[in-house]
């Protein structure tokens, strides 16, 4: 089952690159052909694992970019990451992902030839025996402004970060995505017009339901849990701390 798990997942994918293809949006799809091959390896010689990795795909300049502050940018573009591994399962649940790391970068660049940065940054708390409470509300998914990458980048004089300020909070909490849901997901918020035409296109359509229906059906059950038996809010409390039991 594993294997055969695996195999449509890279099947899925090579569909996903032929619907990008068409639209003349990424010129260099080799992370994607490369993320391919990587779907049938078996993550960490684990034979019950399924990946996706993909490592910066390209997406080119955005498309709204006269909204963006500081103006009179000569030129953007948008990075993105994801590294996904589960369990090979038929029908997902909630705990099926492992590992969880997830990151958009734009940058952009003025006529003075001044480099810009801003990234988000989407990961998986995995939480260890003997972690103890976290001070804050920990979303077992969640979405970051900034995280490591801006980090690492802060004290490189090469990059303008006026009066900017990075805080680790807050974590958004999120559900989990894919390859095929992290490229929809910059489509729909960066490249509108594009995003548009690819929901015209059947098999991209199914490639996010199915995705959806993986990542998103048992993240959501449970949160739904919480309201349909709040005895039972465990799991829903892990994905949003926020949710409590009186």
């Amino acid at each position: 089952m594993s294997k055969k798990i695996r195999s449509q997942y890279a099947s899925d994918l090579i569909w996903l690159q032929k619907c990008l293809a068409g639209k003349n949006l990424i010129k260099d799809l080799s992370p994607l052909s490369e993320s391919i091959e990587r779907c049938y390896k078996p993550p960490n010689g684990n034979n019950s694992l399924w990946a996706h990795k993909m490592y910066k795909l390209n997406f080119g300049p955005i498309q709204s970019i006269q909204k963006i502050r500081p103006q009179n940018l000569k030129e953007s573009n948008l990075l993105l990451t994801v590294e996904c591994i589960g369990k090979c399962q038929e029908e997902p649940e909630c705990d099926s992902i492992n590992e969880l790391k997830f990151d958009i970068r734009i940058n952009a660049e003025n006529s003075k030839q001044e480099k810009f940065i801003t990234t988000w940054h989407l990961d998986c708390h995995i939480i260890e025996d003997g972690d103890g409470e976290p001070d804050h509300s920990h979303p077992l998914f969640h979405f970051q402004h900034g995280g490591k990458t801006i980090l690492d980048l802060y004290e490189n004089k090469d990059y303008t970060f006026g009066s900017s300020l990075f805080l680790e909070s807050p974590r958004i909490a999120h559900p989990p995505m894919d390859i095929v849901l992290g490229v929809n997901f910059v489509l729909s918020q960066f490249y509108g017009d594009y995003w548009k035409e690819m929901l015209k296109t059947p098999k991209y359509l199914r490639l996010v339901e199915d995705s959806q229906k993986r990542l998103w059906k048992p993240y959501y059950s449970k949160l739904a849990s919480y309201f349909d038996t709040p005895q039972f809010h465990e799991q829903a409390s892990i994905l949003i701390p926020d949710l409590f039991k009186r």
